[in-house]
């Protein structure tokens, strides 16, 4: 764990998200997404061509892509998720956004 806010390990392990529409880069849907909504690449390497997974850590909003035989940080359950999964991790953490550790 980074204590850098600027690394993509930032807080925690990031979720990895896979998806083969991932492999359309930066056109893809989940990449909007993520920039829509705040999210900003880590920017250390460029998009790897047809890469199917991507790191995205919640506590500083920043995303890496994947790259094969590469892991660019731990990832939070030791698991890929899909997309929708991501959403519903995402959903809970932006429900307790601003709240202390344990108040619900």
């Amino acid at each position: 764990m980074s204590n850098n806010i600027d690394s993509i390990s930032f807080g925690s392990a990031a979720v990895l998200v896979y998806d083969e529409s991932l492999k359309e880069g930066y056109e893809s849907n989940f990449y909007k997404w993520l920039r829509e909504n705040g999210f900003k690449s880590w920017g250390k390497h460029g998009f790897f061509d047809g890469c199917p997974w991507i790191f995205v850590n919640l506590n500083n909003k920043i995303y890496a892509f994947g790259m094969p035989g590469i892991q660019i940080t731990q990832e939070f359950g030791n698991h890929a998720v899909t997309i929708d999964e991501y959403m519903e991790i995402y959903n809970i953490f932006e429900k307790y956004q601003g709240k202390k550790t344990l108040e619900f």
